[in-house]
């Protein structure tokens, strides 16, 4: 079996979601125990879903900004953009 580069991103997404909550609130010896990242500087870890690591770069990185946004225009330009845009208007494509 071939795995794909997504399968395997997914995999590790989802092990360091199940890593986030704990599968009992206590043990028999007392608290769950917590454990903090190893490195806390590290800019792609999942905050607010996956899609928070790209937002905190979007907001922080001017560079990126313009780059989205000119691919939103780009996009906007072509038959797939003008039906998404008319979709999000409430517009008949």
């Amino acid at each position: 079996m071939k795995f794909k580069a997504a399968d395997i991103r997914n995999g590790q997404l989802n092990q360091d979601k199940a890593k986030e909550n704990p599968t009992s609130f206590s043990n028999s010896s007392g608290g769950s125990t917590a454990n903090a990242p190893d490195d806390l500087s590290k800019t792609h870890k999942r905050m607010a879903g996956q899609e928070g690591a790209r937002a905190m770069e979007m907001m922080n990185n001017p560079e990126e900004q313009q780059r989205t946004g000119k691919w939103m225009q780009m996009f906007a330009t072509t038959n797939q953009g003008k039906a998404w845009n008319a979709a999000k208007m409430g517009l008949p494509s």
